[in-house]
């Protein structure tokens, strides 16, 4: 008889599944600011039309007003999302896309834009303000690049998405 309940409770976990909620993965400082970097490193990629174009390409306008072709690896719009959902949610994958990609001769196109940061983000400390859930967020003190300016206050957020792993949840001007 109990031989025969341990099959049954077998059977039905492996049938139905177990029910109990699995911990997240850890998300430290460290693999934050990992994510962070190589979000940073990601939206740049995208916001100069991607890393597969010549020196051509690259510099032959679409149209006036500094609009240029995307490059082969980025030229779709499942190509896009495919490599900012590495490291970004989809909601802020398609806010990107949304903001910054226009049809140009029936091909996807962006226009060049200038940006920077003064954050050094290699002294960044953070610390976890927030936890609900699937989604953490950090807050994060990075100082500025010369030792007279005050630091920043930058908060990002993160969500785990099942079977993926953590995602950045931030607009992407919380990366600079």
């Amino acid at each position: 008889m109990n031989k025969f309940i341990i099959l049954m409770l077998l059977l039905q976990s492996l049938v139905i599944g177990n029910n109990q909620a699995q911990p997240l993965p850890e998300l430290n400082q460290e693999l934050a600011l990992k994510l962070r970097a190589e979000g940073l490193k990601r939206l740049s990629t995208f916001i100069e039309g991607g890393s597969a174009c010549d020196q051509v390409e690259r510099e032959t306008p679409a149209k006036e007003g500094g609009y240029y072709y995307f490059c082969s690896d980025l030229d779709t719009y499942e190509e896009m999302y495919s490599y900012l959902e590495e490291i970004f949610t989809h909601d802020i994958a398609k806010k990107l896309i949304e903001s910054s990609v226009v049809v140009i001769n029936d091909r996807l196109s962006y226009q060049r834009v200038g940006w920077g940061s003064v954050n050094d983000w290699s002294r960044a400390a953070g610390m976890i303000v927030s936890r609900d859930g699937q989604t953490i967020t950090y807050k994060f003190i990075v100082p500025e690049y010369g030792d007279d300016n005050p630091a920043n206050e930058i908060q990002v957020e993160y969500t785990y998405i099942t079977n993926k792993g953590w995602r950045i949840n931030s607009p992407a001007r919380s990366l600079r």
